[in-house]
């Protein structure tokens, strides 16, 4: 059987992880041009590669309420491959990779970006689904995302 491996961090006070599968690459600081109208997770634009790409606040996405990381922590960039390619997420903090654990409940919290739940280590860990990442970040775009001519990641 093969080993899950993951990109492990925290959100807030929840633990999740993306499949080491779907990172493109981690980038240790991103412009965005800002998006009016869109919802304050979805921090703007941004250029990688020569695409653009959505930058999604993870943590903020979790929880509505005041978006922004805490000034003594310093945000990392993660821009997603395959299914998930142009939309870069936003972490707060430090990461880890780790193999997988056992299947457990999702936190109900959870269940609006993750496909299920793995304990790993001492944590039940949120593993991030990438279409529901892409939906949500599309929904957040509000009327950029109706108008022709609008953003279509």
């Amino acid at each position: 059987m093969a080993v899950r491996r993951y990109m492990v961090f925290a959100a807030g006070s929840a633990a999740l992880a993306l499949p080491v599968s779907a990172v493109d690459r981690v980038l240790e600081s991103a412009s965005t041009a800002p998006l009016p109208g869109a919802a304050p997770c979805l921090l703007g634009l941004s250029q990688a590669a020569g695409r653009s790409q959505l930058v999604l606040d993870v943590a903020a996405a979790l929880s509505p309420g005041p978006a922004g990381t805490a000034s003594d922590v310093r945000p990392i960039w993660v821009a997603l491959a395959g299914s998930a390619e142009g939309l870069t997420l936003q972490l707060a903090g430090p990461f880890a990779f780790c193999a997988g654990g056992h299947a457990v409940p999702r936190p109900p919290a959870q269940r609006a970006i993750c496909d299920r739940a793995e304990k790993i280590g001492d944590a039940v860990t949120g593993i991030l689904s990438l279409p529901r990442l892409l939906v949500m970040a599309r929904r957040q775009l509000g009327p950029l995302n109706t108008r022709p001519g609008g953003l279509h990641p």
